[in-house]
């Protein structure tokens, strides 16, 4: 009988310890969300017209003393830089709450912008609404999560899928990356001009 009780008692505590520590690692994720968006609310808008920009950050972080700071940051396509000009604030972010067992990682912040000005979309439905291309679409989905492969927002927006993928094939020397990624960070830009 005592060993039942106690069984009881020790799950209930596994339970609530278990509940307690993905608790404290939710607020810990949104510490650093909140942080990142500190450093990414401060943006330049972009000068030119297009009306979607995929970019990603990949930060490699080094873990020292109980501390994992990001020791390098690279970018998918070097506008990213003069949009975020302030990207280097990411450095000061401690990011050990989400290494859990790890001592260093890849941290892949990805980030879509997108204008909303139905004057210079250049694609609309049957009623008039404004449409982005379809290969634009694919390659910002492209572009967002594969910090491997360079991109150009200007150049490669447009590019067919078939010769993204090409392009892809040739340049990519591993097919699987390993990276914690952070839900990608979205900015809507209203009235383009």
């Amino acid at each position: 009988m005592h060993m039942k009780k106690a069984t009881v008692l020790s799950i209930i505590v596994c339970l609530i310890w278990t509940v307690s520590l993905g608790q404290n690692r939710y607020v810990a994720e949104e510490k650093i969300g909140k942080s990142i968006h500190n450093v990414l609310s401060e943006w330049k808008s972009p000068k030119d017209s297009l009306l979607i920009y995929a970019l990603n950050f990949e930060l490699t972080v080094l873990k020292v003393n109980g501390k994992a700071f990001a020791t390098n940051i690279v970018a998918n396509d070097s506008l990213a830089f003069k949009i975020f000009p302030e990207y280097i604030k990411l450095k000061k972010i401690d990011f050990s709450a989400i290494l859990v067992g790890k001592t260093k990682a890849k941290i892949v912040i990805p980030v879509i912008i997108f204008g909303s000005s139905p004057e210079q979309k250049k694609y609309k439905d049957n009623e008039g609404r404004p449409l982005i291309s379809f290969n634009s679409a694919v390659n910002a989905a492209i572009a967002l999560n594969d910090p491997v492969i360079k991109y150009s927002n200007e150049r490669d927006a447009e590019t067919s899928l078939s010769e993204r993928l090409y392009k892809q094939q040739n340049k990519v020397t591993r097919l699987f990356t390993e990276a914690i990624f952070m839900r990608p960070y979205i900015i809507e830009i209203f009235n383009i001009r």
